[in-house]
C-alpha cells in the first residue's frame, strides 16, 4: 500500500506562513488529495491549539486613545474626538488627559454643564491636580464666574506658591474682577518663574494700563511684541496706550499694524 508523506511543519514555516498568507508561493506543487479517512494530522499528534487573536480583543491602550482623540480634534472630526476621550475615560476614569481634552470639546460645543461635570468627575479622583483645578478655572472666568475660578486657583496656589500657571491665572481673575494693581503683581511674579511668556507681559500691559501707569504697560507691551510680533491684540493695546499718552501718530502705526496682522 502506498503512504501520503506528511511533512512536520516547523515553527519558522509556520511564521513564513503567516506573512504570507493564501497567496504565498509554494515550496513544490500539490501531492494528490488525501484519503477522507486518513488523519491530518503529523503521527498522531494534538492539533495545534489556535493562536489567541489578542489584537482583536484586548483593551485600547489609554494613551493610544489619547493621542487618536487629540488628532481626530487637528483633524477637525470632533464627534470622532468626544467618542475616544468618553471610551479613555470609561477604561481610566480621572485620566488628567482625557478630562482636558473632552471638556475642552464639550465647552466648545457650548455644553455648560457637560464641561463641568467632567472636570468635577476628574477631580473627585485628583482633588489636589493643578492642571485640572487650573483648567476649570480659566472657564469659570471665561464664564465670568470669577468668585468660583479664584476659588480654583487660590486651591493650586496653597499647595504650590510658586505655581507659574497658578500665578498666571490668578492674575487674570483679578484682571477681570478689576483689581488691576494686584493682577499687576501677581503677573509680575510669573514672569519671575517664566519671563520669555510674550502672553504674560501682554496682560501686565492691560492691567497697568487699568492702573493707570502707561510709560510701564507700553514697555510690557513693547516687551510682548519682541517675544512675538504676529499678534494683532497686543499693536492695538499699545495704539490704545498711545493714545492716551497723547502721542496719535505712533498710535495710528500701531492700530495700522494691527490690522495688518488681522488680514494676514
Amino acid at each position: 500500500m502506498r503512504r501520503t508523506r506528511h511533512g512536520r511543519m516547523s515553527g519558522r514555516e509556520h511564521s513564513i506562513e503567516d506573512f504570507l498568507g493564501a497567496d504565498r508561493p509554494e515550496a513544490e506543487p500539490p501531492g494528490r488529495e488525501p484519503d477522507a479517512g486518513m488523519s491530518l494530522q503529523p503521527f498522531g499528534g494534538a492539533p495545534p491549539e489556535a493562536a489567541p487573536e489578542a489584537a482583536a480583543t484586548a483593551p485600547a491602550d489609554p494613551e493610544r486613545l489619547l493621542a487618536r482623540a487629540t488628532e481626530a480634534v487637528t483633524r477637525d472630526r470632533l464627534a470622532e474626538a468626544e467618542a475616544l476621550f468618553q471610551e479613555l475615560l470609561e477604561r481610566a476614569p480621572g485620566h488628567v488627559g482625557g478630562a482636558l481634552g473632552l471638556a475642552a470639546l464639550l465647552e466648545r460645543r457650548g455644553d455648560v454643564a457637560g464641561t463641568l461635570e467632567t472636570y468635577a468627575a476628574a477631580l473627585r479622583e485628583h482633588p489636589a491636580e493643578p492642571e485640572l483645578l487650573l483648567a476649570r478655572a480659566a472657564f469659570q472666568r471665561r464664564r465670568k464666574e470669577l468668585v468660583d475660578a479664584e476659588s480654583d486657583v487660590r486651591r493650586v496656589l496653597k499647595a504650590q506658591p510658586t505655581h507659574a500657571g497658578g500665578l498666571f491665572e490668578l492674575g487674570l481673575v483679578l484682571l477681570r474682577k478689576g483689581l488691576a494693581v494686584d493682577a499687576a503683581a501677581a503677573l509680575r511674579r510669573t514672569l519671575e518663574l517664566r519671563p520669555e511668556s510674550a502672553e504674560t507681559w501682554y496682560y501686565l500691559g492691560e492691567a497697568l494700563n487699568q492702573a493707570g501707569q502707561l510709560p510701564a504697560a507700553l514697555q510690557a507691551l513693547q516687551r510682548s511684541a519682541e517675544l512675538d510680533e504676529r499678534q494683532a491684540r497686543t499693536y492695538h493695546l499699545a495704539g490704545r496706550v498711545l493714545d492716551r499718552m497723547a502721542r496719535p501718530e505712533e498710535a495710528m502705526a500701531m492700530y495700522r499694524r494691527s490690522r495688518e496682522l488681522q488680514g494676514a
